[in-house]
């Protein structure tokens, strides 16, 4: 029964770290130590920090009793439905505290498909996104959106901006940029522990339910390399990912790159394929879901896409939708 201030609760860890396990308990009192207890006439709460006191455990280890119906319940993991009715079907729609990954081939509309699932889950489930696009500027990106509202391609609105009158600009400012929407003003790499603290305050300094992370690669291409190079930092990254979404119940839908293959480029038609994810294999391995798009922009359909779900870790989750 150490004190109750920070120092005096991890010197009460280390110290019961050293006891046999089992044999150490940790008493809590309402005041910083024994003599404030006196001080404020509440003597008889030592004592009852004695004989109440827990059983020491490190970190992380729970009790099972100490799971309940409720908060499995509560637990229910409930996918926000997509705008697209086939892979929503296959995918059962997207999840909070899940990282959901989208690949394809240069050009093929990576960043286009982010933006349409982001517009979806803001407009139709009401929910707030953050944006992280480190290969445009955060005004690309807001134009992204004004262009989806407002039906017309990006690259045209971009060429002329007269095509929306300044009432279609200011309504879907309004609407969809200047309201639960954040961005992350920069143009460049961004160091994985930036990256994570960023997000991390997306979420729970601006209740962010998804934030869109575009690209894996370029976080890691700023940085000072391990010993055992790009791989590795990949492989941190995503662990360190992986602990943020369990921790603060954030979703992420993140791009990643593709490997050329040794046959047909993705560029034109070839199958993408989980091996083919450029940098780790815990790019295949910690994501939930994982969606690839296709084309061959060398084709007679070279404005025709195919999405391919390569991994959908939630099978059962297939009819729960929020609607």
């Amino acid at each position: 029964m150490l004190d109750m201030d920070e120092p005096g609760r991890i010197a009460a860890k280390e110290c019961a770290a050293l006891m046999t396990p089992g044999k150490a308990y940790v008493a809590d009192l309402p005041y910083k130590d024994a003599n404030e207890c006196h001080v404020n006439d509440r003597s008889d709460a030592i004592p009852t920090a004695i004989w109440g006191a827990k059983p020491y455990r490190p970190d992380g280890i729970v009790d099972g009793a100490s799971i309940t119906r409720e908060s499995l319940k509560a637990a229910q993991a409930v996918g926000y439905t997509l705008p697209y009715p086939e892979l929503n079907r296959r995918l059962g729609g997207l999840r909070e505290r899940e990282i959901t990954v989208l690949t394809s081939g240069t050009g093929m509309g990576k960043s286009t498909l982010a933006r349409e699932v982001g517009y979806h889950l803001h407009q139709v489930h009401g929910l707030t996104i953050g944006n992280i696009f480190l290969e445009e500027s955060k005004e690309k990106t807001a134009q992204g959106y004004v262009a989806i509202d407002n039906n017309v391609p990006l690259g045209k609105l971009r060429a002329d901006t007269s095509i929306l009158t300044d009432e279609q600009w200011d309504d879907s400012l309004a609407k969809v940029v200047q309201q639960r929407m954040y961005f992350y003003d920069h143009f460049g790499s961004l160091d994985s522990a930036n990256l994570v603290s960023k997000i991390r305050y997306m979420r729970i300094g601006l209740g962010c339910n998804f934030v869109i992370l575009d690209h894996i690669s370029i976080v890691t291409s700023g940085e000072v390399s391990s010993s055992e190079g790009e791989r590795k930092d990949i492989d941190i990254l995503m662990t360190n990912l992986r602990s943020l979404v369990e921790q603060t119940g954030v979703g992420i839908i993140a791009i990643v790159h593709l490997s050329q293959p040794k046959g047909t480029p993705h560029e034109e038609g070839g199958r993408v394929t989980m091996s083919q994810l450029r940098g780790s294999g815990s790019l295949k391995q910690i994501p939930d879901s994982i969606v690839a798009i296709e084309g061959d922009q060398q084709g007679d359909d070279s404005n025709l896409r195919l999405t391919r779900v390569l991994k959908r870790g939630h099978r059962a989750y297939a009819s729960v939708y929020r609607v």
